[in-house]
């Protein structure tokens, strides 16, 4: 059963204001020695706050790339724009020390909305720095001129791009 910290509180005021041995008064509510000793030295430490139960789920994922390492790995992308998410990967791997591989820089291509020049598609260094991402419901393309023929910064409706497969051939 889960206390809150007040109950925490006054579980371990009554134990040390008990007469009985501290095991008996732990037996006689209910309460593991482990646990009581547990809630004790928090109490110790960080005064009754650290009493409060605090949430199972952890900060962040264990393989959750941070932010910062997701900007330069973008930055990497734009500087070098003739490197396929492979090279992207392996350079970055070289000189940040920073493990990633192909697949998270690959995704982090795709949540820009931005997908490297392969096969006729649409390449990250043709996303311009101030144009990545989703306008309006819209794709913005900036860059180059792509080989479907649309002139350079051309809207074109995120339907449409849906329509063709989420791929601009």
């Amino acid at each position: 059963m889960r206390y809150p910290g007040s109950e925490k509180l006054e579980i371990i005021r009554l134990v040390e204001q008990s007469h009985l041995p501290v095991r008996r008064t732990l037996a006689t509510l209910g309460i593991l020695p482990m646990t009581f000793y547990r809630w004790y030295a928090r109490l110790q430490a960080g005064g009754p706050e650290a009493l409060e139960d605090k949430p199972s789920r952890p900060r962040r994922a264990w393989n959750k790339i941070p932010e910062e390492v997701r900007e330069q790995i973008v930055e990497l992308a734009l500087d070098e724009p003739e490197l396929s998410p492979r090279e992207v990967a392996t350079r970055f791997t070289d000189v940040k020390k920073y493990f990633v591989s192909e697949a998270s820089v690959y995704r982090r291509e795709c949540q820009l909305n931005c997908v490297r020049a392969f096969h006729g598609r649409l390449s990250l260094a043709d996303c311009s720095r101030q144009t990545l991402g989703k306008e309006d419901g819209e794709l913005r393309i900036g860059g180059s001129p792509l080989d479907s023929g649309l002139p350079v910064d051309t809207k074109i409706p995120q339907r449409q791009v849906e329509q063709l497969g989420g791929r601009l051939i």
